[in-house]
């Protein structure tokens, strides 16, 4: 049964309440800061090659809706390993030769476009570790194994400047570059890992 308002004044009063609230139910609250972390590990392990150019992908992002839409501050964070492992030997006298690359390489994008690390410069790509390694033997009965690694926590800031007001959707993207080499009776391969790692977006007004 459709219930009628005797009285108009109420009637407008109520649909005036209700109109308020949803424009108060649609509006997004503006943010001067937005935090984004992942426990989840990337990893790579190959005897080959990644080559030239492999591709991104996201490990982490988030959103900001900064208020005065100035310029933003991001900073991923990460513990990262990387490993090379070559064997070499004969039972024979021979000349053995292996060369090892891995990087674990980084890019921010905002909006969907790549953000420069040092602008008026283009290059967007960040090394957060970059292993190279070469050896050489020259055998007669005798074996040689090397391993190398190093990593540890490495991070990166970059300055996006002038964003403007509405949301912003901030994305870290990485991807391993490996290559392997070796000749006669070696063996070669590489490791890396991206493990746990944080990324922070704030709003800063920086000077001209």
């Amino acid at each position: 049964m459709m219930r009628r308002f005797s009285n108009p004044l109420v009637f407008v009063l109520i649909v005036a309440v209700l109109l308020c609230s949803g424009v108060v139910f649609a509006q997004q609250p503006a943010a001067k800061a937005a935090a984004a972390s992942s426990v989840v590990n990337e990893t790579v392990f190959s005897a080959g090659s990644s080559g030239p150019d492999p591709a991104f992908e996201t490990v982490l992002s988030t959103s900001v809706r900064p208020p005065g839409g100035h310029d933003l501050f991001i900073t991923f964070s990460a513990q990262t390993i990387v490993q090379a492992l070559s064997s070499q030997g004969s039972f024979f006298f021979r000349f053995t030769f292996t060369a090892e690359q891995v990087a674990i390489q980084m890019r921010c994008l905002v909006d969907g476009v790549p953000v420069a690390i040092a602008p008026p410069s283009t290059l967007a790509n960040v090394n957060l570790d970059n292993l190279v390694r070469t050896t050489n033997q020259f055998a007669f009965r005798d074996f040689l194994t090397l391993v190398t690694e190093e990593g540890g926590a490495r991070s990166f800031t970059w300055i996006k400047r002038d964003v403007g007001v509405g949301v912003h959707t901030v994305e870290i993207q990485t991807r391993f570059l490996f290559n392997n080499s070796r000749f006669f009776s070696s063996f070669s391969s590489i490791a890396a890992v991206i493990g746990p790692k944080t990324l922070t977006v704030e709003e800063v007004m920086l000077g001209p």
